[in-house]
């Protein structure tokens, strides 16, 4: 029976002794969970500011290359129209030079016309 005794005794002192130890290890748990929800939090507010300067970085050079196409297309459209009315001062030139062609053209067939009637004694 003594001996009954003592292993009950050592089964509750190991008892004891494993329940510490696992006291210990889940305050050792809650510990380290605590510490990694620290690291977690830790790490998405860093990323989510560098995400932030990120986009902000991003959109800096969004609108910096905006700038730069809208320049681009002004100083080409400023081109194009200005090679437009090139083209038109020239076509209206032409123009011009045509109808005085034709004036002169004309002029002298009227001129032909009238000696021809003269000539063959039509008034």
């Amino acid at each position: 029976m003594a001996e009954l005794a003592r292993r009950g005794e050592r089964l509750a002192s190991d008892n004891r002794q494993l329940r510490s130890r696992v006291d210990e290890l889940q305050a050792e748990l809650a510990s380290a969970q605590a510490r990694h929800r620290g690291e977690v939090d830790t790490l998405r507010d860093g990323f989510a500011t560098e995400a932030a300067e990120l986009r902000s970085r991003f959109e800096e050079e969004l609108q910096c290359r905006r700038a730069v196409f809208e320049s681009e297309l002004q100083g080409q459209r400023a081109a194009a129209v200005a090679e437009l009315e090139s083209q038109r001062n020239r076509y209206d030139a032409e123009l011009e030079d045509l109808r005085a062609q034709y004036l002169e053209v004309r002029t002298r067939l009227d001129l032909m016309v009238a000696r021809l009637r003269a000539v063959e004694g039509h008034p």
